[in-house]
């Protein structure tokens, strides 16, 4: 069968339309929208934070919360106490760089930058340098599975990365 370049983005909007309202093929994997469950939330406590720091990393690892600001002129890692959100350690980054995603791995934390293509392994007691690393493509959110790094760049794209190298 023949569509026309008219008729195929009406066609195209046409089945997202069916899709959207849980109507599926015949044999389509998949609940339907009604089988999905919805889930609520509910605020355990409200913790006070630094109004100007540009949250783009945080991860909480055995009760020490790590955090990562962006903005360029205004990046840093920071060491931030849970209760009163007072910052216990900071690290500015030169103020060229953008600060982006952070991770906790062993006794260090990463971090990257969004644009710069130089990621940053710090002790994560002090936040001393240990050493830098270079990637090819932006650099958004970081984590690990306990053996490699996981790297996201914004797209559908994950890289796995050797946290030794």
């Amino acid at each position: 069968m023949w569509i026309s370049r008219l008729t195929c983005p009406a066609f195209v909007l046409a089945w997202i339309t069916l899709l959207s309202a849980g109507v599926r093929p015949a044999g389509a994997a998949g609940p339907a929208a009604q089988d999905v469950p919805v889930l609520g939330y509910r605020v355990v406590s409200i913790r006070p934070h630094d109004r100007e720091a540009f949250t783009q990393g945080l991860v909480l690892d055995n009760g020490t919360l790590f955090e990562s600001t962006g903005l360029r002129g205004r990046s840093s890692l920071r060491q931030v106490d849970r209760a009163s959100g007072r910052v216990e350690q900071i690290l500015p980054l030169p103020s060229q760089l953008f600060g982006e995603g952070i991770t906790v791995f062993g006794d260090t934390v990463i971090q990257l930058t969004w644009q710069a293509g130089i990621g940053f392994v710090f002790d994560a007691k002090n936040f001393q340098l240990k050493r830098t690393f270079r990637y090819s493509h932006e650099g958004w959110g970081i984590t690990h599975d306990g053996t490699v790094l996981i790297v996201s760049d914004g797209s559908a794209t994950l890289r796995f990365l050797d946290p030794d190298t």
